[in-house]
């Protein structure tokens, strides 16, 4: 961000978070905590600056949003208990590769290659429909992500924090 942009509106950076170090999380700590049990996303967090990265057709760019850092430790902490807790009551399945650590379209590649060569050794037939559903997250009504991580269990503060983030 080159010293500019939103990190001076909080006047907290990357590299004052890695200088502070663990002398920070106290706070850090106290003030997430607050944000949970207060039910409300901070809006400042929301706000982003915008950089076009060129794509390889020279007409079209792709737009990246450079978040607070504070608002990105935030999200990955909370990221990580969510994930923890799904993967923790089975609620992804062990197909599902897409977001998920140590488990890359690469790894998934070579799994689907090993079942079709041992299904062909069998001279079993093989057919296979692959689906780019591009944008697919930003497809789904918020209301429909909230309902199914509540029927999922999911509830309280997080249920209505990530409602609110939303």
């Amino acid at each position: 961000m080159g010293g500019g942009g939103l990190t001076q509106i909080f006047f907290i950076t990357n590299r004052l978070l890695k200088i502070a170090g663990t002398s920070i999380l106290h706070p850090l700590s106290r003030l997430f905590n607050l944000i949970v049990s207060s039910k409300q996303y901070p809006t400042a967090w929301e706000q982003a600056d915008v950089v076009l990265i060129p794509k390889k057709v020279c007409s079209q760019f792709r737009p990246i949003s450079l978040l607070p850092p504070l608002s990105k430790l935030f999200e990955k902490i909370a990221t990580s208990h969510l994930t923890n807790y799904l993967n923790s009551h089975g609620l992804l399945s062990d197909s599902q590769f897409g977001f998920r650590r140590r488990r890359s379209s690469e790894m998934q590649l070579l799994l689907m290659a090993y079942h079709y060569s041992q299904a062909l050794l069998r001279r079993e037939e093989v057919d296979v429909v692959y689906l780019d559903c591009s944008k697919a997250f930003d497809k789904p009504p918020h209301s429909t992500i909230v309902t199914s991580l509540s029927s999922n269990g999911v509830g309280g503060e997080l249920k209505d924090l990530l409602s609110d983030y939303l």
